[in-house]
């Protein structure tokens, strides 16, 4: 049964690949090599430069789990009508081997990435951003966690930040048809499912990885579906993204803080409407929202999704650019 079901997600995530590259790549971004800073070997990216005489932003995309640099995101239309700067990394390709799955490696490639967007593109270096959908979200809490450049925001919508403690998650909500993803990360730490290698868990969960001061000019913006984690919701549970939040929120502002309580999750995550508000985000109830100068969480009704327009309109860029 466990095989069956492996073979199930893996279709899913098959299906949902081939139907984003059903999408097609517009003109004006091309596949480019970017040579590596680590060990001089190449790296294949999708770039598109602005066509602007002035600075524009850059926008730095995190490929799904399972998926590549050709992965084709619809965020890409929004960001060339308005004529920024994207670029997408390969991160050593999906999220199962040891060189890819929040690795150092994967975050070398991430640098080297916007190192060649800023040489090949007009950017504004007060406007780079990275984003992180579903999984993807993954290697965009470990760039927030390592990238040394003045990134303006990272945006992440169920991003994992704790990798073992999201393992024995899907275990414990017996989401066997997610199973791949636990396959995955024994791969990629080289473990077994009876031993565990905890240390190389825990160098590619964000959540343990040492928080930069200079992160205080950086805006996080995190997203869950609370139904999310849930058996048939989907993979990654709202805490994944609550323990994120309330980690750099104490580590920022440490006299004003105001955590996300337990109990707050708990009822947000059983669909009460915390907030009290009747704000909305794609349509959906915002059930959780709380937001400072560092961090931002939005709980909304839903489940392991994304609404690409109510990500790039989020996307705080300078309003001149809008």
């Amino acid at each position: 049964m466990r095989r069956l079901l492996t073979i199930l997600a893996t279709l899913l995530l098959v299906t949902q690949t081939l139907c984003a590259q059903r999408l097609s790549w517009p003109e004006s971004v091309k596949g480019e090599r970017v040579r590596s800073s680590l060990d001089k070997s190449g790296q294949m990216v999708m770039f598109h430069a602005t066509s602007s005489d002035e600075p524009r932003p850059l926008i730095v995309v995190m490929h799904g789990w399972g998926g590549a640099y050709k992965t084709i995101t619809p965020l890409v239309k929004f960001i060339i009508d308005k004529d920024w700067n994207f670029i997408q990394p390969n991160l050593h390709g999906p999220s199962s081997s040891p060189l890819s799955c929040g690795s150092a490696t994967a975050m070398t490639d991430i640098a080297d990435a916007i190192e060649f967007a800023l040489t090949h593109g007009n950017v504004d270096m007060g406007e780079i951003h990275i984003v992180g959908v579903l999984n993807g979200g993954h290697n965009a809490l470990a760039a927030y966690m390592t990238i040394d450049y003045p990134i303006k925001s990272v945006s992440a919508w169920a991003g994992v930040s704790d990798l073992e403690a999201w393992y024995r998650q899907i275990h414990k909500a017996k989401a066997y048809k997610y199973i791949s993803f636990c396959d995955d990360m024994l791969t990629a730490t080289g473990s077994r499912e009876d031993d565990l290698n905890l240390k190389e868990f825990a160098r590619r969960s964000p959540l343990k990885m040492k928080l930069p001061k200079c992160r205080k000019r950086t805006k996080l913006l995190l997203y869950s579906g609370n139904s999310d984690g849930k058996r048939n919701g989907g993979p990654v549970p709202p805490s994944q993204s609550v323990d994120m939040f309330n980690l750099v929120t104490a580590a920022f502002d440490k006299k004003n803080a105001v955590l996300i309580s337990e109990d707050e999750l708990t009822e947000a995550v059983n669909g009460m409407n915390v907030s009290l508000s009747d704000e909305t985000i794609g349509e959906r109830e915002i059930l959780l929202h709380k937001e400072n100068k560092y961090a931002e969480m939005t709980i909304f009704r839903g489940g392991h999704e994304i609404f690409y327009d109510e990500l790039f309109n989020r996307i705080p860029v300078n309003e001149k650019y809008r």
